[in-house]
């Protein structure tokens, strides 16, 4: 869904610049657009870039960022076809990529296929952990960080996200054990990912509903 959305977004945009500066100066787009090369995207890049700071600025500004969407998109899209033949690292940033652009479906695809063969690695199991509870699949996302503190005892993160995982839940007195001992292990925090005021404000959100439960 979220790949459909974004080609509807080009196509729409595609329209209101031909309706607004010709077919001109969209020609460079719609070629990388029809004929997705590694040159075509040099052109059209060095073609815009030089429009910025001129009377067509804005423009060239929003078919920068088209370009370079839809670069990311090809490129993970030929990444994905080619799954079997990354390693793990790129099969790992690949999933993430993934993630970050909120393909969650597809993420957790790839973080599978490295449960499966890598089911020691910790951090894909938190981060698919992460995938399934921006689907709501909260029980599913529930198991997968429990895995991956079980894979690593010390991995910071994964206890908070737990804790919001089972507080989603339902389960406060449980994520606020989570927090707790996560807390043990707060100099472990190798990612750097984990706030402090976000911690706190979480705790205090359990608290709250502990009390008024």
């Amino acid at each position: 869904m979220k790949r459909i959305l974004v080609v509807v977004m080009i196509g729409c945009f595609t329209s209101l610049l031909l309706a607004q500066h010709g077919g001109g100066d969209f020609e460079k787009l719609m070629k990388y657009q029809q004929e997705p090369s590694f040159d075509n995207l040099d052109i059209a890049l060095e073609y815009y870039q030089k429009l910025i700071g001129t009377e067509d600025t804005e423009m060239a500004q929003i078919a920068l960022a088209n370009l370079h969407m839809m670069a990311m998109n090809n490129v993970i899209d030929e990444m994905k076809n080619d799954l079997d033949s990354l390693s793990l690292g790129s099969k790992f940033q690949l999933a993430n990529l993934l993630l970050e652009n909120h393909r969650f479906n597809e993420s957790i695809e790839i973080y599978e296929v490295i449960n499966s063969t890598s089911p020691k690695w910790s951090c894909p199991w938190r981060h698919k952990g992460e995938a399934l509870y921006e689907l709501n699949m909260f029980e599913e996302a529930e198991m997968a960080t429990l895995k991956a503190i079980e894979t690593r005892e010390d991995h910071y993160d994964a206890y908070i996200q737990l804790a919001e995982i089972q507080m989603r839940l339902g389960k406060y007195e449980t994520a606020l054990e989570t927090l707790e001992k996560g807390s043990k292990y707060v100099d472990a925090d190798i990612e750097g990912e984990v706030d402090s005021d976000e911690v706190n404000a979480l705790k205090l959100q359990i608290e709250n509903l502990i009390n008024n439960n």
